[in-house]
């Protein structure tokens, strides 16, 4: 028997599915109707000028939905997004699309050039990029991403009206428009063409090795449903990326709303060991009595981004990485005493679990 590994045993897990393709070959609606399958509240995060409004009931594939309109499209933003999603219980979370976290306004090829184009300014975005990526990954629902592709158009043997075969161009989606082999972090990465076939790149599920799917739908929802449900129940873990109530809005109404970007990231190095003691520079735990810093209209923008970005934390450990990143003037008693009461709540969550 080892010390170090255990035994491997099939745990019930939630989906990560990306989706690419060339415009035209259907990722919005092929993303709302395999979320439709997958569960009953679905917030979708639209970078695409609030076009999923054009998917809302009765159009489309019929599936209710709540979406958040983004305007700029820093990885911080997506984060806090996500944050929210899982603060109102969101069953499945839709990114659509998350290539414009790379090439668009804010974005991280956008930060790069205009931080002079220089191969230093990695140091400064790869965090950014592995934030977004870990708030994927640790979304406590579903989760699909869209992304664009890159283009190609290739001629293709056809018959036309007049019954001749004629060479006619077609347009082919390539990679997907985003830092490279990202799919790879997914269970399931789907290339659409443009008649709506899906064209399995990669998968962790062996009955889809190189499949191809007509309209992938709520059959492609249930059959991998029946995938994801096979195993033991994970462990319950403490409550994640609180705090971020009411920004998701119905689907139906076409209002801006965004969240705040975020000063600070939560994202944790794999290489720290949990650890229960606090920052020692933020705030030592508060009375009971206490009340909470997380309402009320006299708290600032940047304190409900900093409080949000604290009540993000999964445990401790992250907990201690979040308030390292705050700078020292922006530490004010509002925040100080979200960080007291959030960190109550991780040790009460421990113990329980313990």
């Amino acid at each position: 028997m080892s010390n170090f590994f255990q035994p491997a045993k099939l745990q019930q897990s939630k989906l990560r599915l990306a989706l690419y393709g060339p415009s035209g070959s259907g990722k919005t609606f092929t993303a709302l109707a395999i979320a439709g399958g997958l569960g009953a509240r679905i917030a979708l995060i639209d970078s695409e000028r609030g076009s999923s409004a054009k998917y809302a009931p009765p159009r489309g594939p019929g599936v209710p939905f709540c979406k958040l309109d983004l305007t700029s499209y820093e990885p911080a933003k997506y984060v806090r997004a996500l944050g929210a999603a899982a603060s109102e219980g969101f069953d499945v979370a839709i990114i659509d699309s998350l290539s414009h976290a790379w090439f668009a306004e804010g974005g991280i090829l956008d930060q790069k050039d205009r931080s002079g184009g220089s191969f230093d300014a990695w140091a400064k975005l790869s965090p950014q990029q592995n934030s977004m990526l870990h708030a994927i990954l640790t979304f406590p629902g579903h989760v699909i991403v869209t992304m664009r592709s890159k283009m190609e158009y290739v001629l293709e043997q056809r018959e036309n009206k007049q019954g001749k075969t004629v060479s006619m161009p077609k347009k082919v989606g390539l990679s997907p428009v985003q830092r490279n082999d990202l799919e790879y972090e997914f269970d399931l990465a789907i290339m659409l063409d443009g008649d709506n076939v899906g064209h399995v790149q990669k998968t962790r599920f062996s009955e889809l090795q190189d499949a191809m799917i007509r309209q992938p739908g709520a059959a492609l929802a249930t059959q991998l449903l029946g995938f994801l449900n096979e195993g033991e129940a994970p462990a319950a873990a403490p409550p994640v990326m609180r705090g971020m109530e009411h920004f998701a809005q119905p689907a139906r109404t076409v209002a801006k709303a965004e969240p705040d970007p975020a000063p600070a990231r939560h994202a944790v190095p794999p290489s720290m060991r949990e650890t229960e003691a606090p920052p020692p520079d933020v705030a030592p735990e508060a009375p009971a009595s206490q009340p909470r810093a997380t309402e009320g209209p006299e708290l600032t923008e940047s304190e409900r981004s900093i409080i949000a970005s604290i009540r993000g934390a999964r445990n401790l450990e992250e907990l201690g990485y979040v308030a390292k990143q705050i700078p020292p003037e922006q530490k004010t008693s509002p925040v100080r005493e979200a960080f007291a009461a959030y960190q109550r709540e991780l040790k009460l969550a421990m113990r329980g679990a313990a």
